[in-house]
């Protein structure tokens, strides 16, 4: 006898309800796995109802389905070892106080190949220089680079004193006052640290007395220890008033283990003052530091100002930290 058959006491009426009953059942059975679909995905969709939404799953299973990775939280990174050639001008502009003004001394940096200038009597602002920032002025016009002035003097409607301009980014900067004395004028030390691809290189430019020689050797003393103290590659630049075999310069060379750039590599008679026939090499720069090696040295033939400026090429090494990928990178 089938089970779906109606016993013969049943009426009709139980018969139609047991079958809409068995209808019923099928069809949702139908629905639930129709013709075509994924019937796995969709009894699992049923039957699991507390599986996490896609926001809560790992990234890596978010990875294997191809879909859009969330910002990572971490990344990965390695020392990556670095030698960078960079060029260094020194140069005393005397505010530039020719004819041409400022934009002549933007030309000779320009045709120098010049990535780092150190720069001596500078104005910022002064009524006899045209009210002109000559170093930002200077750094807004070789393409944006980075500027740090040193304030030594307040007159003139405005400032005096050293500045460094460079094409790589000036991380800081600071500018120390120099001993001083009665009948002299406040000079500075002002010191950059640059980021050349992801090495620090310390820059640190003066302009010493020019006349007063006890003061000269002072502010070479004051001078010394600071440089010592930094551990980092580092050039010395500017104007001494002083040649490499005078008290000062011996003082801030045998006080921080610098070597005189021109000395080593230089090319040519290295002199520098007065510009228009030169008869001394006071304008320097001093090198020390691991990871900083000079290549070549020379004076450039220019009369713009009253000194001549120097340059310089150096090659820079040293491990750069750089991030090579996030997580799933």
């Amino acid at each position: 006898m089938s089970r779906h058959k109606a016993a013969p006491d049943q009426s009709p009426l139980l018969l139609v309800l047991g079958f809409v009953l068995i209808a019923g059942l099928l069809f949702g059975l139908f629905k639930l796995v129709g013709p075509g679909g994924d019937d796995t995905a969709d009894v699992n969709a049923v039957l699991n109802r507390s599986t996490p939404s896609d926001d809560a799953r790992s990234p890596q299973l978010r990875v294997q389905e191809g879909e859009t990775l969330e910002p990572s939280p971490a990344a990965t990174c390695e020392d990556v070892d670095v030698d960078t050639d960079i060029t260094v001008l020194s140069y005393n502009i005397k505010s530039a106080r020719i004819s041409g003004g400022i934009g002549t001394f933007l030309g000779i940096i320009r045709s120098s190949g010049a990535d780092i200038v150190l720069l001596q009597e500078v104005d910022k602002n002064r009524s006899t220089s045209g009210h002109v920032d000559q170093a930002g002025w200077l750094a807004a016009n070789l393409g944006g680079w980075s500027d740090a002035f040193g304030t030594n003097v307040d007159y003139g409607g405005g400032l005096y004193g050293t500045a460094i301009i460079s094409r790589f980014p000036i991380v800081s900067y600071e500018n120390t006052h120099l001993p001083n004395g009665p009948g002299g004028q406040q000079r500075g030390l002002l010191h950059a640290v640059v980021d050349v691809d992801g090495v620090e290189l310390s820059l640190y430019d003066t302009h010493l007395q020019n006349k007063i020689d006890y003061l000269k050797v002072r502010q070479a003393q004051a001078i010394a220890p600071i440089i010592a103290a930094d551990d980092r590659p580092k050039v010395l630049a500017g104007d001494f008033n002083s040649q490499v075999q005078d008290t000062p310069l011996r003082t801030i060379i045998g006080g921080t283990g610098m070597h005189d750039t021109w000395g080593a590599v230089g090319v040519g008679s290295g002199l520098t003052h007065p510009s228009s026939h030169p008869r001394g090499r006071i304008d320097l720069q001093l090198y020390g530091g691991d990871g900083l090696t000079a290549i070549t040295s020379s004076v450039l033939a220019t009369t713009a100002s009253d000194h001549r400026p120097v340059r310089a090429e150096y090659t820079l090494s040293g491990a750069s930290s750089k991030v090579c990928g996030d997580l799933f990178g």
